[in-house]
């Protein structure tokens, strides 16, 4: 079904988990044209695409219309977590930091034991070097039975933690 949004988002997360990230980027995109409100398959989509570009202008415009995009749903809903945490990480990506770091504390304020938040804001803290809150963040997240190791382990966001330790016996199975 060319109009099944849960059909390219769903098959574009399940391809980045399992390194398929050209093929990602390609769902995600479709995604986000078959539900034009959507933040989260574009913010994704950006995520492949710099990945798969090194970071180039196509996959900040891509971003930077995902967070347009969560700012509308942000401002019906200012208590979305998953906007918040969500976006926090390409807040990060395309330079702006400070706002990336408010909005992952607040999605934390909102509510500190959501698991997705506490992954997203460890990717943030990792992305910023800020190894032992990361680790600590994902420590919460698994210890909940919760968090996509697969997806950890193809995203780069997480590389400055790779050689450590604790990072190595989180995502040593599932």
């Amino acid at each position: 079904n060319s109009n099944c949004f849960d059909a390219f988002y769903l098959y574009g997360r399940l391809c980045f988990g399992m390194g398929n990230i050209e093929k990602s980027a390609e769902l995600l995109l479709k995604a986000a044209e078959v539900r034009r409100e959507d933040y989260q398959s574009l913010l994704l989509a950006g995520q492949s695409v710099g990945m798969l570009e090194n970071g180039t202008t196509r996959a900040h415009e891509i971003i930077r219309h995902g967070l347009a995009r969560a700012r509308k749903q942000l401002e019906a809903n200012p208590n979305d977590i998953r906007a918040l945490s969500l976006g926090s990480g390409s807040l990060f990506e395309i330079g702006e930091r400070e706002e990336a770091f408010i909005w992952i504390e607040r999605a934390l304020l909102l509510d500190p034991n959501d698991s997705s938040t506490l992954v997203n804001g460890a990717c943030l803290y990792a992305k910023a070097g800020k190894k032992e809150k990361a680790l600590d963040m994902l420590e919460r997240a698994f210890s909940r039975g919760t968090g996509n190791k697969n997806w950890i382990r193809q995203d780069p966001d997480y590389d400055s933690l790779r050689q450590e330790p604790r990072f190595i016996a989180l995502i040593k199975d599932g």
